[in-house]
């Protein structure tokens, strides 16, 4: 018989794993928060339901992979990878990276940041961008801290604010 699942675990599925795809749902970010409450058992049970959910349609799985290094997640986001793209592709990237801090995926990472800019603040690619950009503040690098720095200055205020806003949160150790 399956024992009981947690408080912590019950929240973690209701408020992340099974969160619906909508605003209300999801309007203040992926609740990373949720799975550091889990013990080492439900850890790993909780890792193997976001693999299961693992699509190009939904970033927050691969965000909650990277968060929980989860070894067993590595090819399953390696064979995703080549065809997620935006939001989906810069999560995934991060995951891997988080998991084995494969540098390739920095990379990455910076190449996103380049191919899906925009000035235009009323395109759908600077939500896009925004997500990247809280991406790269995960890296410690020269060139992301460059790119980071380039991406202040945008004239997509959206974009320079939140270029800001991720290296604060980097150098405050808050992300």
């Amino acid at each position: 018989m399956k024992p009981t699942p947690s408080l912590a675990y019950q929240e973690f599925d209701r408020r992340f794993l099974n969160a619906s795809y909508s605003w209300p749902e999801r309007k203040d970010g992926v609740p990373l928060e949720l799975l550091d409450k889990l013990d080492p058992a439900e850890k790993q049970r909780a890792g193997e339901a976001l693999i299961s959910r693992l699509s190009t349609g939904d970033s927050w799985p691969a965000r909650g992979l990277g968060h929980l290094r989860s070894q067993n997640a590595l090819g399953p986001l390696r064979g995703l990878l080549p065809k997620a793209k935006g939001s989906v592709r810069a999560a995934i990237a991060l995951a891997i990276w988080q998991i084995d801090g494969d540098p390739q995926m920095a990379d990455e990472l910076l190449a996103l940041s380049r191919s899906d800019y925009t000035d235009d603040s009323h395109s759908a690619k600077t939500f896009t961008m925004i997500d990247i950009i809280y991406c790269l503040a995960y890296l410690s690098s020269e060139a992301v801290t460059k790119r980071l720095e380039e991406l202040t200055q945008s004239k997509n205020y959206l974009i320079s604010y939140n270029a800001r806003r991720a290296i604060k949160l980097r150098n405050t150790g808050r992300l």
